[in-house]
């Protein structure tokens, strides 16, 4: 070999020398470069790691919160069931109470009817009372001179017995006196109750007094006397008066008193 063969060949390596100089040089500035890279995407990766456990706390508490929140859904839903049942149960109570109203009113105000009624009853039968009281002393104080009139022997009863059908004519008007007092205090009652004791009050009062009537005329004789005292209706009243102002027959006076008092 030539030295200028191996002159070039000496140049060339040197050169190649210098250019893995070079070479090597940016290899390390890479090598550093890339390594600088390499810890800032480390870093990258460890935030992000930190995030996604930071998300994944996050999306589980999450999750929690969501099926709290659908058993608090799922509560709410038996909730405003029960208040539509309770809501339909109370309706239906206020239309049953609103039917109860309304059947109350209606007896109430039956009730009102038939204790008019009643009123106006117990008031004709105190007019009924106190107009056959008048009649009665009038009456009484007409047998009384009758019979002072009369002969002895045609006398049909004497002055004890005037006073005994006198007592008991009054003791039968004091006892329907107590009747209508009774009846008075029975307005408060129950419609039903009320035209129950209308009803007794009535049959009684006129059994009651006829019965008077005629257990008087057998033990007195004294027929006009207990026909007058007696008598239940202003009609029946007014035909004895008559009767013993034309001095009728005591027969005919009690078959009108019977008459009326079976009619």
């Amino acid at each position: 070999m030539s030295f200028s063969s191996e002159l070039t060949l000496a140049k060339d390596i040197f050169v190649a020398k210098e250019h893995l100089q070079d070479s090597g040089s940016q290899i390390i500035a890479l090598v550093q470069q890339y390594s600088t890279q390499i810890e800032t995407l480390q870093l990258q990766i460890n935030q992000r790691d930190e995030l996604l456990r930071d998300l994944s706390d996050k999306l589980r508490r999450k999750n929690t919160e969501n099926v709290s929140l659908r058993n608090n859904l799922l509560e709410a839903q038996d909730i405003i069931a029960t208040v539509e049942l309770s809501r339909d149960e109370m309706i239906a109570d206020l239309t049953q109470v609103s039917v109860d109203t309304q059947l109350l009113e209606a007896n109430l105000q039956h009730a009102i009817t038939e204790k008019t009624l009643l009123e106006s009853e117990l008031a004709s039968r105190l007019t009924e009372i106190v107009e056959l009281n008048m009649l009665n002393n009038e009456l009484e104080s007409q047998i009384v001179r009758e019979n002072s009139d009369r002969d002895d022997n045609t006398t049909l009863f004497d002055r004890s017995d005037t006073q005994e059908l006198t007592t008991s004519v009054l003791g039968s008007i004091q006892k329907d006196k107590e009747t209508q007092a009774g009846m008075s205090q029975s307005l408060s009652l129950s419609s039903g109750r009320e035209v129950y004791i209308r009803h007794q009050f009535s049959g009684h009062l006129r059994h009651n007094l006829a019965d008077k009537v005629i257990t008087a005329l057998r033990q007195s004789c004294c027929i006009t006397l207990v026909i007058v005292s007696l008598l239940v209706m202003i009609i029946a009243a007014s035909i004895f008066v008559t009767a013993a102002i034309n001095r009728s027959t005591a027969g005919e006076a009690l078959d009108v008193l019977i008459t009326r008092l079976t009619t």
